[in-house]
């Protein structure tokens, strides 16, 4: 997994996008436990044919961890995944509760409004 990786919110939704070439989706694993989102990676050695030489090696094989707090609670059984041209993108619906909620204020009743004291 490489950097750059984007976070991203909206009122319904956190989400995360992340570099992971070189990997397939079977070896990428994902796991939210106590507002940690983790990450984990694995890229393989890519098959070079007898007798060549890599010129260029920026694909370093190994597994790879990143792990991020979200601060927000979601709700990961609803998460929904993708996976394009070694972009994972993974999106996050927020939990009910965590959703913003409108708090209506009231007026207070006036004592003694509008009455005619002799």
């Amino acid at each position: 997994m490489r950097d750059p990786r984007k976070l991203g919110r909206h009122d319904s939704w956190e989400g995360v996008r992340a570099v992971v070439s070189g990997s397939d989706p079977d070896s990428i694993d994902i796991q939210f436990q106590g507002g940690v989102l983790t990450l984990r990676a694995r890229t393989a050695e890519p098959d070079l044919p007898d007798g060549g030489t890599w010129l260029l090696h920026e694909v370093t094989p190994g597994d790879y961890i990143r792990q991020v707090t979200l601060p927000r609670a979601v709700d990961a059984d609803r998460a929904r995944t993708t996976f394009e041209n070694g972009v994972l993108t993974l999106t996050l619906p927020k939990s009910e509760d965590a959703k913003p909620k409108q708090i209506k204020v009231e007026a207070a009743p006036q004592i003694g409004a509008g009455s005619d004291a002799a």
